[in-house]
């Protein structure tokens, strides 16, 4: 395919512009070497596509022969997801991996091959392209993602996802595309939400640990010119008073399984997940006993849920006024999003609504008071980033 161009220069300017040549054997060719361009993509396509599928066949049976010949005690260890994961996504990567090896040497030959013809052609128009060529490829990395959101139909092929003539069927409403949201404790990840994302997400963490990660981020961020939004995912409790509160928290705490909190703390133990790791770490050395409040690992905050392994780990725990000097808490370490969830659903959701949210100022543009009498607030609260409690 690399050659075309030589072909393409030959009709034009000997056989269509000077008539030096004949036209039709020439187009003749052209096409001959079309065909071959298909016939040999097609079956470096088949090929790689059939040799990766069944180097994952065979991996799958070596993983299932391995879990045949281990002992019921390794099995207890085992964590149903770790294996899915082990025998689904990461297989799938290797065959995806091996499936873009002929594509990769493919490209790369077809790129030296043109840059060969292009300097035997016009040595002056193949370095202004490569001048330019830089740049265009550091705006299609920085703008691909949103294409999808102008309803442009793409095809792309990348580590993990591959997509063809993809196209949204639903016109996003934000423009040019909606807030994205990210959460992850890891260097990828925080490096990730740096560059691409507008809002960053946390679990609920102890003020000092949120302030010192959603920092991390923010000296990535500035590093590269941007300027995020922060959010914190969290359960609450909330009844009339503290008391009646926590002694909701104490119910739920005596319905959780004690047989399978064992299981859930191992599986987090060798979880690879840093905020996993984070949120374990708030329980470590707590006695896990029959009092659910030996679990506050920060004013009103509870990681009994922790012990469930699923889901958000902590709670906020309190009356609505309680709840809301934390919120404001939150708030003022630089968190101006909230997702929330309670249990049971419909009836904490009507508690926040009618309780919490008339002790929260959601005025704009006007100074917010802590509604504790010896701290003071010093920003101004958004009130469409704190609407998304709701």
């Amino acid at each position: 395919m690399g050659v075309l161009p030589l072909l393409q220069k030959v009709v034009l300017d000997d056989a269509v512009l000077s008539s030096k040549r004949p036209l039709l054997p020439w187009l003749l060719l052209m096409l001959a070497f079309g065909v071959a361009g298909f016939v040999l993509q097609y079956q470096r396509r088949y090929l790689a596509a059939r040799t990766s599928l069944d180097l994952q066949h065979e991996l799958r049976l070596a993983i299932q022969r391995r879990l045949h010949v281990l002992d019921f005690a390794r099995h207890d260890q085992l964590s149903t997801g770790d294996l899915m994961s082990r025998a689904a996504g990461d297989v799938t990567l290797v065959q995806m991996f091996v499936n873009q090896v002929p594509v990769l040497v493919s490209n790369l030959t077809l790129l030296v091959v043109a840059l060969v013809v292009m300097l035997s052609l016009s040595p002056l128009l193949s370095l202004v392209i490569a001048v330019f060529v830089p740049a265009f490829f550091v705006l299609s990395i920085r703008f691909r993602d949103r294409q999808l959101f102008s309803g442009e139909q793409i095809t792309f092929e990348g580590r993990y996802v591959k997509a063809r003539g993809a196209q949204l069927q639903v016109e996003s409403v934000q423009q040019p595309h909606p807030e994205m949201f990210f959460a992850g404790s890891s260097d990828p990840a925080i490096s990730m939400a740096a560059r691409q994302m507008q809002t960053y997400l946390t679990w609920g963490e102890p003020v000092a640990m949120a302030v010192e990660k959603i920092q991390r981020v923010k000296d990535e961020a500035q590093g590269l010119g941007r300027t995020l939004r922060y959010g914190m995912r969290l359960h609450l409790i909330i009844r009339d008073t503290d008391d009646e509160a926590w002694a909701a928290t104490q119910r739920i705490y005596d319905k959780f399984d004690k047989s399978k909190i064992e299981v859930a703390l191992k599986v987090r133990a060798t979880s690879d997940s840093v905020g996993v790791r984070r949120t374990t770490e708030l329980i470590e050395g707590r006695e896990i006993g029959a009092d659910a409040r030996a679990l506050e690992v920060a004013p009103n905050l509870w990681a009994g849920y922790t012990l469930t392994g699923k889901g958000p780990g902590t709670a906020l725990v309190g009356s609505p006024r309680t709840i809301a000097d934390r919120l404001l808490e939150y708030y003022n370490a630089g968190i101006d999003t909230f997702i929330l969830s309670g249990s049971p659903r419909l009836e904490e959701a009507y508690r926040v609504a009618e309780q919490v949210f008339p002790l929260l100022p959601f005025e704009v543009d006007k100074p917010v008071a802590s509604l504790r009498s010896d701290r003071s607030l010093r920003a101004i609260l958004d009130t469409k980033a704190l609407a998304s409690a709701g």
